[in-house]
């Protein structure tokens, strides 16, 4: 089975979790996000949502960890991407916000936000070059959109 055979019931938690965190009970939806995953442990979405669930309730381990778990079974989910990147950035982990922004970069070349996150973390890590390769081609993305 693929990614998108999904139990209905499964789907259904998934739905429920997402309404829940669209009215800031993330508290309420990690039990539909679970009982989801019991159901089908494929949900790479379930992982996702688990991570903002625990970005909104400020445990940012456990975020990075669930995004991780998404991109474990769905590599080219952007939104995972973006999101660990964040994440990974607000914890210091410069190498891993590097590889998420730049995985993320080969889905959406044009997200002029990560572009610039990206060569920021490239200076902070020292890679001058690198981070100055990536303004530029900010500055060119940015000049064609005017």
């Amino acid at each position: 089975p693929g990614l998108e055979d999904r139990s209905p019931h499964a789907e259904a938690a998934l739905d429920r979790a997402q309404g829940l965190l669209d009215r800031g009970r993330p508290d309420l939806a990690l039990p539909q996000l679970h009982y989801a995953l019991r159901l089908d442990a494929r949900l790479y979405r379930a992982h996702y949502l688990l991570g903002h669930c625990y970005y909104e309730l400020g445990e940012y381990e456990l975020e990075a960890s669930e995004y991780a778990k998404c991109l474990a079974i769905n590599p080219d989910y952007p939104s995972a991407l973006v999101a660990l990147g964040h994440c990974s950035l607000s914890l210091d982990r410069l190498e891993d916000a590097r590889d998420a922004y730049a995985r993320y970069l080969e889905l959406r070349p044009r997200d002029g936000r990560v572009l610039y996150n990206l060569a920021q973390v490239q200076q902070d890590l020292g890679d001058e070059a690198a981070s100055r390769a990536l303004f530029r081609r900010l500055a060119k993305l940015e000049s064609r959109s005017e």
